[in-house]
């Protein structure tokens, strides 16, 4: 069963894939890096897994649109679960994408792009 990793704001579900919640991702959401963006922010994040920075940044900008790229079929489901039942699903869009093959349409401007890339030790990579 999957149990929730809880936040201040929402839940987060990631029992369909490998990649669970980390430091570093909670640290790259909470971490003051950006104090203020524009009015109406458009941010993309890049590999979002199961949304934890998405969801950060839409809870640290209200008006913030954010769009969160995903090519894992698991860490997709779970981001669009935990897109749907936050309090900011109107402003949360996942995308089955992977930046190295997005067509020049989908790279429109963007305020703030953020990655928090999987990383592997050498001898255990993906096939």
């Amino acid at each position: 069963m999957d149990k929730p990793f809880y936040l201040k704001q929402f839940a987060l579900h990631q029992g369909n894939t490998a990649q669970r919640v980390g430091t570093d991702a909670l640290l790259l959401g909470a971490w003051p890096f950006v104090h203020t963006l524009p009015e109406k922010a458009h941010i993309l994040d890049v590999g979002a897994g199961t949304g934890i920075v998405s969801l950060m940044m839409a809870q640290r900008f209200s008006d913030a649109v954010v769009e969160a790229w995903e090519v894992e079929d698991g860490a997709l489901k779970d981001a669009t679960t935990n897109f749907a039942a936050s309090p900011f699903a109107d402003r949360l869009r996942i995308h089955s994408q992977d930046y190295l093959h997005a067509k020049r349409e989908q790279w429109h401007p963007f305020d703030l792009i953020i990655s928090n890339p999987p990383y592997y030790t050498e001898g255990i990579l993906p096939d």
